[in-house]
């Protein structure tokens, strides 16, 4: 029986632990992510420009 409780103990110990991992993962995903998506916006808004220069003036 002791033993039963010790490996419940050991096993839930090892649980936060995958899941702040994964979390961790997905974090980093996510700021690579909006990193590259604002990006993206920045390179949008320089050719917006450019082409109101050349429609607008």
């Amino acid at each position: 029986m002791a033993v039963e409780g010790q490996r419940d103990a050991k096993n839930a110990a090892l649980i936060p632990s995958v899941r702040t991992l994964a979390d961790s993962k997905l974090r980093g995903d996510h700021y690579r992510g909006s990193a590259s998506l604002d990006l993206y916006k920045g390179s949008l808004q320089i050719v917006a420009q450019r082409l109101q220069k050349v429609f607008f003036y």
